[in-house]
């Protein structure tokens, strides 16, 4: 059992509609919100949100506190709304100027190469086949498309499986390997041993030396291993490049184990302001990221570029190359396409390592793209496409102010706690009625936005609660991510652990969680024994608690319940499991073999009618 979309999945999958014939080039874009009646409300909403935000910066400033007295607190305090307000008026900007494109009919003529990347030490290779095979069912020509494996490992694994896929009908596969190459294998650079960028572009300088071998391609499509693309995965992404002006198209993940885990569920969840909010928001700038899976790239502007560009983030920093130049052609900026089509079904982080880990290098590599003076180069580069500029800064900035504003927190404990709240002059019960029309505004936009998410995977009526609490507990992960960075501590490319080669949770997991709740707990600790703590300033810090402890909590409740389920003497297998919500605890619950999700892939994406 796998992948499978009812006609109801499958219509919010594809948001886009049918492809249109049409002789125009140029591609065209729709609002999100078709009606004028919906926009309408989304500008209520916003126009609301920001307000109320505005509102409580101005109250705070002039009636809530006593000047003269603890300016430090009360400056890191105000500090922090201003950057909560700022995150507001994001939101609520790209609500607004959300677009989708019109899908026009894709032309046979395009020499395609798909590329998929894999390192056997860390992901799947049953979940690899199991790509292969639906990739070679993708609609398109079969003289038109050619599927590579970008393998950086010795062929053991990856060699055995292209023989029994070439055996199947479809588009043939071919592998390419670096393995053993020094010149492939840098310490820095294109080629940086065991990075992503470093795999894909020893790969593509290959295909380009010798076309003799590989063939010449005019567009490059990609997928990571554990992404299973649909059939109509090209015609509904090549269709965008009629536009001579656009380099690259990106599309939405979503996690089709979000099922089964309750780590993806909570992830994918996460992911939607992203993928159905910010990208959207950016077709008004014809400049949306482009993503590392789910994607077409023209071949010539990576050449252009030099590649795919080094960075733990490789693929914000790519976007913001290709953004950043002219179409030598046309001498016009190249622009990209966002299609809220979801092409592809992944599988997310199913433990709380793997997400933590993911989260880490996400934040890593946007907070050391800014500090290092590249964003501002790229957009400065930019300057022909302003709005571009904007939604870039905006966007590039989430994970460094979200680290700021924990660690500014933690330092207003501190402040409170040897020096006591003296500083603030204003009924708790006032404070807790403006704050709360502030939050409830923010929360409304959320969810009038949640009508566009395009997950089938997620459940009805959730209202992004998930979303909402993900990025919360993930605040100690950006600002670690943030005081490593500022510290200039080293970081390499970590491959996001999927299938049978994810391993369990342990509390060593949780020990940025547990250190942060330690030190909220040792603060809270101080200001009672020095009675600094009156009763309505001790919910910030056991907020801190609850915030850190959130994740290692879920993780214990959800061990504890898979052992009251299990037989008796099988709790070392949930140990294995590692708390995720698996197909295997369901096989081993109906006394089966356990069989790795990944082997239990469809041989196709039905459509249930």
């Amino acid at each position: 059992m796998g992948v499978c979309l009812d006609e109801t999945e499958l219509e919010k999958a594809f948001v886009v509609g049918e492809p249109q014939e049409t002789r125009d080039t140029k591609i065209s874009f729709r609002r999100m919100q078709e009606s004028a009646g919906r926009w309408i409300l989304t500008l209520f909403v916003a126009l609301l949100a920001v307000g109320f935000s505005f509102a409580y910066l101005v109250w705070q400033a002039y009636y809530g506190y006593v000047a003269g007295v603890l300016t430090v607190g009360i400056a890191l305090a105000f500090v922090a709304d201003l950057l909560r307000t700022t995150f507001t008026i994001s939101l609520s900007w790209t609500a607004l100027l959300a677009k989708k494109p019109v899908l026009p009919r894709a032309r046979d003529d395009h020499r395609v190469a798909l590329i998929v990347t894999f390192v056997p030490s860390s992901e799947d290779a049953a979940m690899l086949e199991s790509l292969l095979q639906e990739a070679q069912r993708i609609d398109y020509p079969a003289n038109q498309l050619e599927i590579f494996v970008f393998d950086e490992g010795d062929g053991g694994v990856v060699n055995p499986i292209i023989q029994r896929v070439n055996r199947l009908p479809g588009h043939r596969v071919q592998r390419i390997s670096r393995h053993g190459q020094r010149v492939y294998n840098q310490p820095k650079g294109r080629f940086e041993a065991k990075t992503k960028h470093g795999n894909i572009n020893a790969a593509l300088d290959k295909i380009w030396r010798h076309p003799e071998v590989y063939g010449t391609f005019d567009i490059m499509m990609g997928l990571d291993p554990d992404h299973i693309p649909m059939p109509e995965f090209a015609r509904r992404m090549l269709g965008y490049f009629r536009d001579a002006n656009v380099a690259y198209v990106a599309g939405p993940q979503s996690y089709e184990n979000a099922r089964r885990s309750v780590v993806a569920r909570l992830a994918e969840s996460q992911q939607f302001v992203f993928h159905t909010v910010s990208q959207t928001g950016a077709n008004a700038a014809r400049a949306p990221m482009l993503v590392g899976t789910s994607y077409a790239v023209r071949m010539s502007v990576l050449q252009q570029v030099g590649g795919i560009q080094p960075s733990i983030t490789e693929d914000m920093a790519t976007s913001l190359a290709i953004l950043s130049r002219c179409n030598p052609a046309t001498r016009k900026q190249w622009k990209a396409v966002y299609t809220p089509d979801l092409l592809a079904h992944g599988e997310g982080p199913a433990t709380w390592g793997a997400f933590f880990k993911q989260q880490d290098r996400w934040s890593r590599g946007a907070i050391e793209y800014v500090l290092s003076g590249k964003l501002l180069w790229n957009t400065l580069r930019m300057w022909r496409n302003p709005l571009g500029v904007m939604h870039y800064n905006i966007m590039m900035s989430f994970y460094g102010i979200m680290g700021v504003l924990w660690l500014l927190a933690a330092a207003n404990m501190v402040v409170t706690a040897v020096w006591g709240p003296t500083a603030i002059a204003v009924d708790p019960s006032h404070w807790a009625i403006f704050y709360g029309w502030v939050a409830f505004f923010q929360i409304t936009l959320y969810s009038v936005m949640r009508r566009y998410n395009t997950s089938p995977y997620e459940e009805r009526f959730s209202y992004g609660i998930y979303g909402m609490f993900m990025s919360v507990v993930s605040a100690p992960i950006y600002a670690a991510a943030l005081v490593k960075t500022l510290l200039r501590r080293p970081v390499g490319f970590s491959v996001t652990p999927k299938g049978a080669k994810a391993s369990g949770d342990s509390l060593f997991t949780f020990r940025i969680n547990i250190m942060w709740a330690a030190f909220y707990a040792a603060m809270l600790g101080v200001a009672i024994s020095l009675g600094h703590m009156p009763l309505a300033s001790m919910s910030w810090p056991i907020m801190g608690i609850a915030i850190a402890l959130a994740p290692a909590v879920l993780w214990r409740c959800e061990l504890h319940a898979q052992r009251r389920a299990l037989p008796a003497g099988d709790g070392a297998v949930v140990d294995r499991l590692g708390g995720s919500l698996d197909s295997q605890f369901e096989e081993l619950m109906a006394g089966q073999e356990t069989v790795p999700t990944s082997t239990r892939r469809p041989a196709a994406l039905s459509v249930l009618t």
